[in-house]
């Protein structure tokens, strides 16, 4: 590793102690406006972007970003996902990107199965996926290490552009690396600063050229900020499978996220509700996918740790597979509450948090009125929601997902509610989207076209 290197990951890790410090003040400095933000959040949430002018504002917002990259020959492109979810996003971009540019290089950070699609990687992020400040402290050195590789990449390869999925703590750091060297960042998957860091909006807008969304009532808020922000759809859609016909099998769902954090914090409740659910449904079995090993090692552990538990499975499988033929779900607010949305599969979501002060600062910081992405995307209630720390409201959430169980008003409420997300998550594409920013003017693949349903 070069000197200069060094340098700038132990300036860089200067930095970001000094704003960890200092991210008190900002909260404190952040509450008396927070009404104001909670507005703002609300009016965006109210005022969906209708089809017929997505296609526009989104080529708009393409050509300022391209203004970066006049001239650029694209042969070497950096490519970031920090877990499950995203690395599948990244997967199906890449594909894409090779059919239009089958001898780019591509490099980048991601896990094995990035690695199979040909992307060099500099470091595994994926298998050590982090929730938290706590979590990050306790991989400190790993992430210093993986700060010092990408900016000796940087110094040694230059990509000719940055392209960043979700992970916004660590690429906030890559963003900014890379941009004060003069090279295009486009920042795939928002960070939802709009929901819980609101200040941290004017960081974003200084670290990148430009971003694209997958929920529609981003791309204004964005653009608020000056960044130029596309409406792709979202990237589940054309993975979603083909669905099992209504009345469909007493499969109970369990989804209690892919980190190995979120597992353990929700796993237990769930298979306590899971027991307490059996023993008035003699009849259900209950399923718990998980793709990575890791953590399917893990949920199997905590399962074999819980007693009298009947008709469990515990698979290597996608969400996706699952909840295409699932009765109901019980689901970790996330990527997957999303996925069961667009499986037209009923749910409660749940979100158990580390401790009463994480409790007392989710309240205080949270701009939107829920934090389950089918209502944000809603703009309504539509889907039960309970977030909690310590023991849970368990018994409030197996009477919820009871009601949706069952057939009747509630489950008939939120079949509709799927098909309305369904229609308000299309968009041109996502993989396409993100391909289209980066060819020139004159690929076929630039097409200004509205949503349609699925990416190529």
């Amino acid at each position: 590793m070069s000197l200069s290197s060094k340098l700038t990951t132990a300036k860089r890790c200067l930095t970001e102690f000094g704003r960890a410090i200092g991210v008190p003040v900002r909260m404190l400095l952040y509450l008396p406006r927070r009404r104001k933000w909670q507005r703002r959040t609300a009016e965006l949430l109210d005022a969906p972007l209708r089809p017929d002018e997505i296609g526009e504002l989104n080529a708009a917002a393409r050509a300022r970003f391209r203004q970066h990259l006049d001239g650029v020959e694209l042969r070497r492109i950096f490519i970031s996902c920090g877990e499950t979810s995203s690395e599948g996003h990244a997967r199906a971009f890449v594909a894409e990107l090779r059919q239009h540019l089958p001898d780019v290089q591509l490099v980048g950070f991601g896990g094995r199965a990035l690695e199979a699609t040909g992307v060099r990687l500099l470091g595994n992020l994926v298998d050590v996926a982090v929730i938290g400040a706590w979590e990050v402290i306790v991989n400190l050195f790993f992430f210093v290490g993986v700060l010092s590789r990408y900016v000796e990449f940087l110094e040694r390869e230059r990509p000719d552009v940055v392209v960043l999925l979700d992970n916004p703590g660590l690429h906030m750091l890559f963003a900014e690396e890379a941009k004060k060297r003069g090279i295009p960042v486009l920042y795939y998957i928002c960070p939802q600063y709009w929901a819980w860091a609101p200040w941290r909006m004017r960081r974003f807008r200084r670290a990148v050229h430009g971003a694209i969304s997958i929920l529609p009532f981003e791309r204004p808020l964005f653009e608020a900020q000056g960044i130029p922000t596309a409406f792709a759809g979202s990237p589940l859609l054309p993975r979603v499978p083909d669905l099992a016909a209504e009345p469909r099998d007493p499969v109970l769902a369990i989804l209690p996220g892919s980190r190995r954090a979120e597992i353990e914090r929700h796993l237990p409740g769930m298979l306590g509700l899971w027991k307490s659910f059996k023993a008035q449904h003699p009849d259900a079995r209950a399923v718990i996918p998980q793709q990575n090993t890791r953590q399917l090692e893990l949920a199997r552990r905590i399962a074999s740790e819980t007693r009298d538990l009947a008709s469990l499975e515990i698979i290597e499988s996608g969400a996706f597979a699952v909840l295409a033929g699932a009765r109901a779900a019980i689901v970790k607010s996330g990527t997957s509450t999303l996925q069961t949305a667009l499986c037209r599969t009923p749910q409660v979501i749940v979100y158990a948090m580390r401790g009463p002060v994480a409790a007392w600062l989710t309240r205080q910081l949270l701009t939107a009125p829920w934090f389950g992405a089918p209502n944000l995307v809603l703009g309504r209630a539509a889907f039960p929601e309970f977030a909690f720390h310590g023991e849970g409201p368990w018994s409030s959430i197996l009477d919820q997902l009871l009601e949706v169980w069952d057939e009747g008003a509630p489950r008939t409420t939120q079949l509709a509610a799927c098909e309305e997300i369904c229609s308000r998550l299309d968009g041109p594409g996502a993989t396409t989207e993100m391909v289209r920013w980066l060819l020139s003017a004159s690929s076929p693949a630039d097409d200004s076209s509205g949503p349609r349903a699925a990416d190529p």
